[in-house]
């Protein structure tokens, strides 16, 4: 199985892994975070299933998946925008909002088109930027990572790890190497 893109591994949307020594075998955990209240509720595994698996496992407890929603929060009633009736001057900023998303904001690829975003958005319907935040959310979609971040972030992720091993490989080696120069300097009288 390939990891690259691996949400839980690259530790993204509220996702990530801990690795935990056990009796016989390390333990790896799935760690997900309420975007809401910040609560995060783990699933242990004896090894590392595919992120759709994982997710499913949040799912089966009462969990909500992107956004992350804990059980509690995902039963507490959605608040909108529009949960009042709007006055005229926010009906025709809605409306400018709609427009501008519509025009600037690619749903298939869940991003904005270079030089808009929700700030740009909220400055030129002088709407705060949570409501166009919310807005956009709503009847656009979540703003989503391009693929070739996600996989920038997997290799740089992935030579990280294998720097780690290297260099914890490079100095057992030197200290096994400092332990026979000892030796080899006391049984021939040399001071080290």
């Amino acid at each position: 199985m390939q990891l690259r893109g691996h949400p839980y591994k690259l530790a993204v949307k509220g996702r990530r892994l801990m690795n935990r020594p056990g009796i016989g075998s390390n333990t790896t955990t799935a760690i997900l975070k309420c975007s809401s209240c910040g609560f995060e509720s783990e699933v242990r595994m004896g090894t590392l299933m595919p992120p759709d698996q994982i997710d499913r496992k949040f799912i089966q407890r009462g969990w909500r998946i992107d956004p992350n929603k804990c059980p509690t929060c995902a039963a507490k009633p959605k608040e909108s925008p529009m949960a009042t009736t709007p006055s005229p001057g926010a009906t025709k900023a809605f409306g400018k909002i709609f427009a501008l998303l519509s025009q600037h904001f690619d749903t298939e690829n869940g991003r904005y088109v270079t030089g808009w975003d929700d700030g740009k958005i909220a400055k030129e319907t002088g709407m705060a930027p949570d409501v166009v935040i919310e807005f956009r959310r709503e009847s656009f979609g979540e703003i989503r990572e391009p693929a070739e971040l996600a996989l920038i972030r997997a290799d740089i992720n992935s030579l990280e790890q294998l720097d780690r091993e290297h260099r914890s490989t490079v100095a057992t080696e030197i200290a096994g190497l400092r332990g026979r120069l000892a030796e080899a300097t006391k049984k021939l009288g040399i001071p080290a």
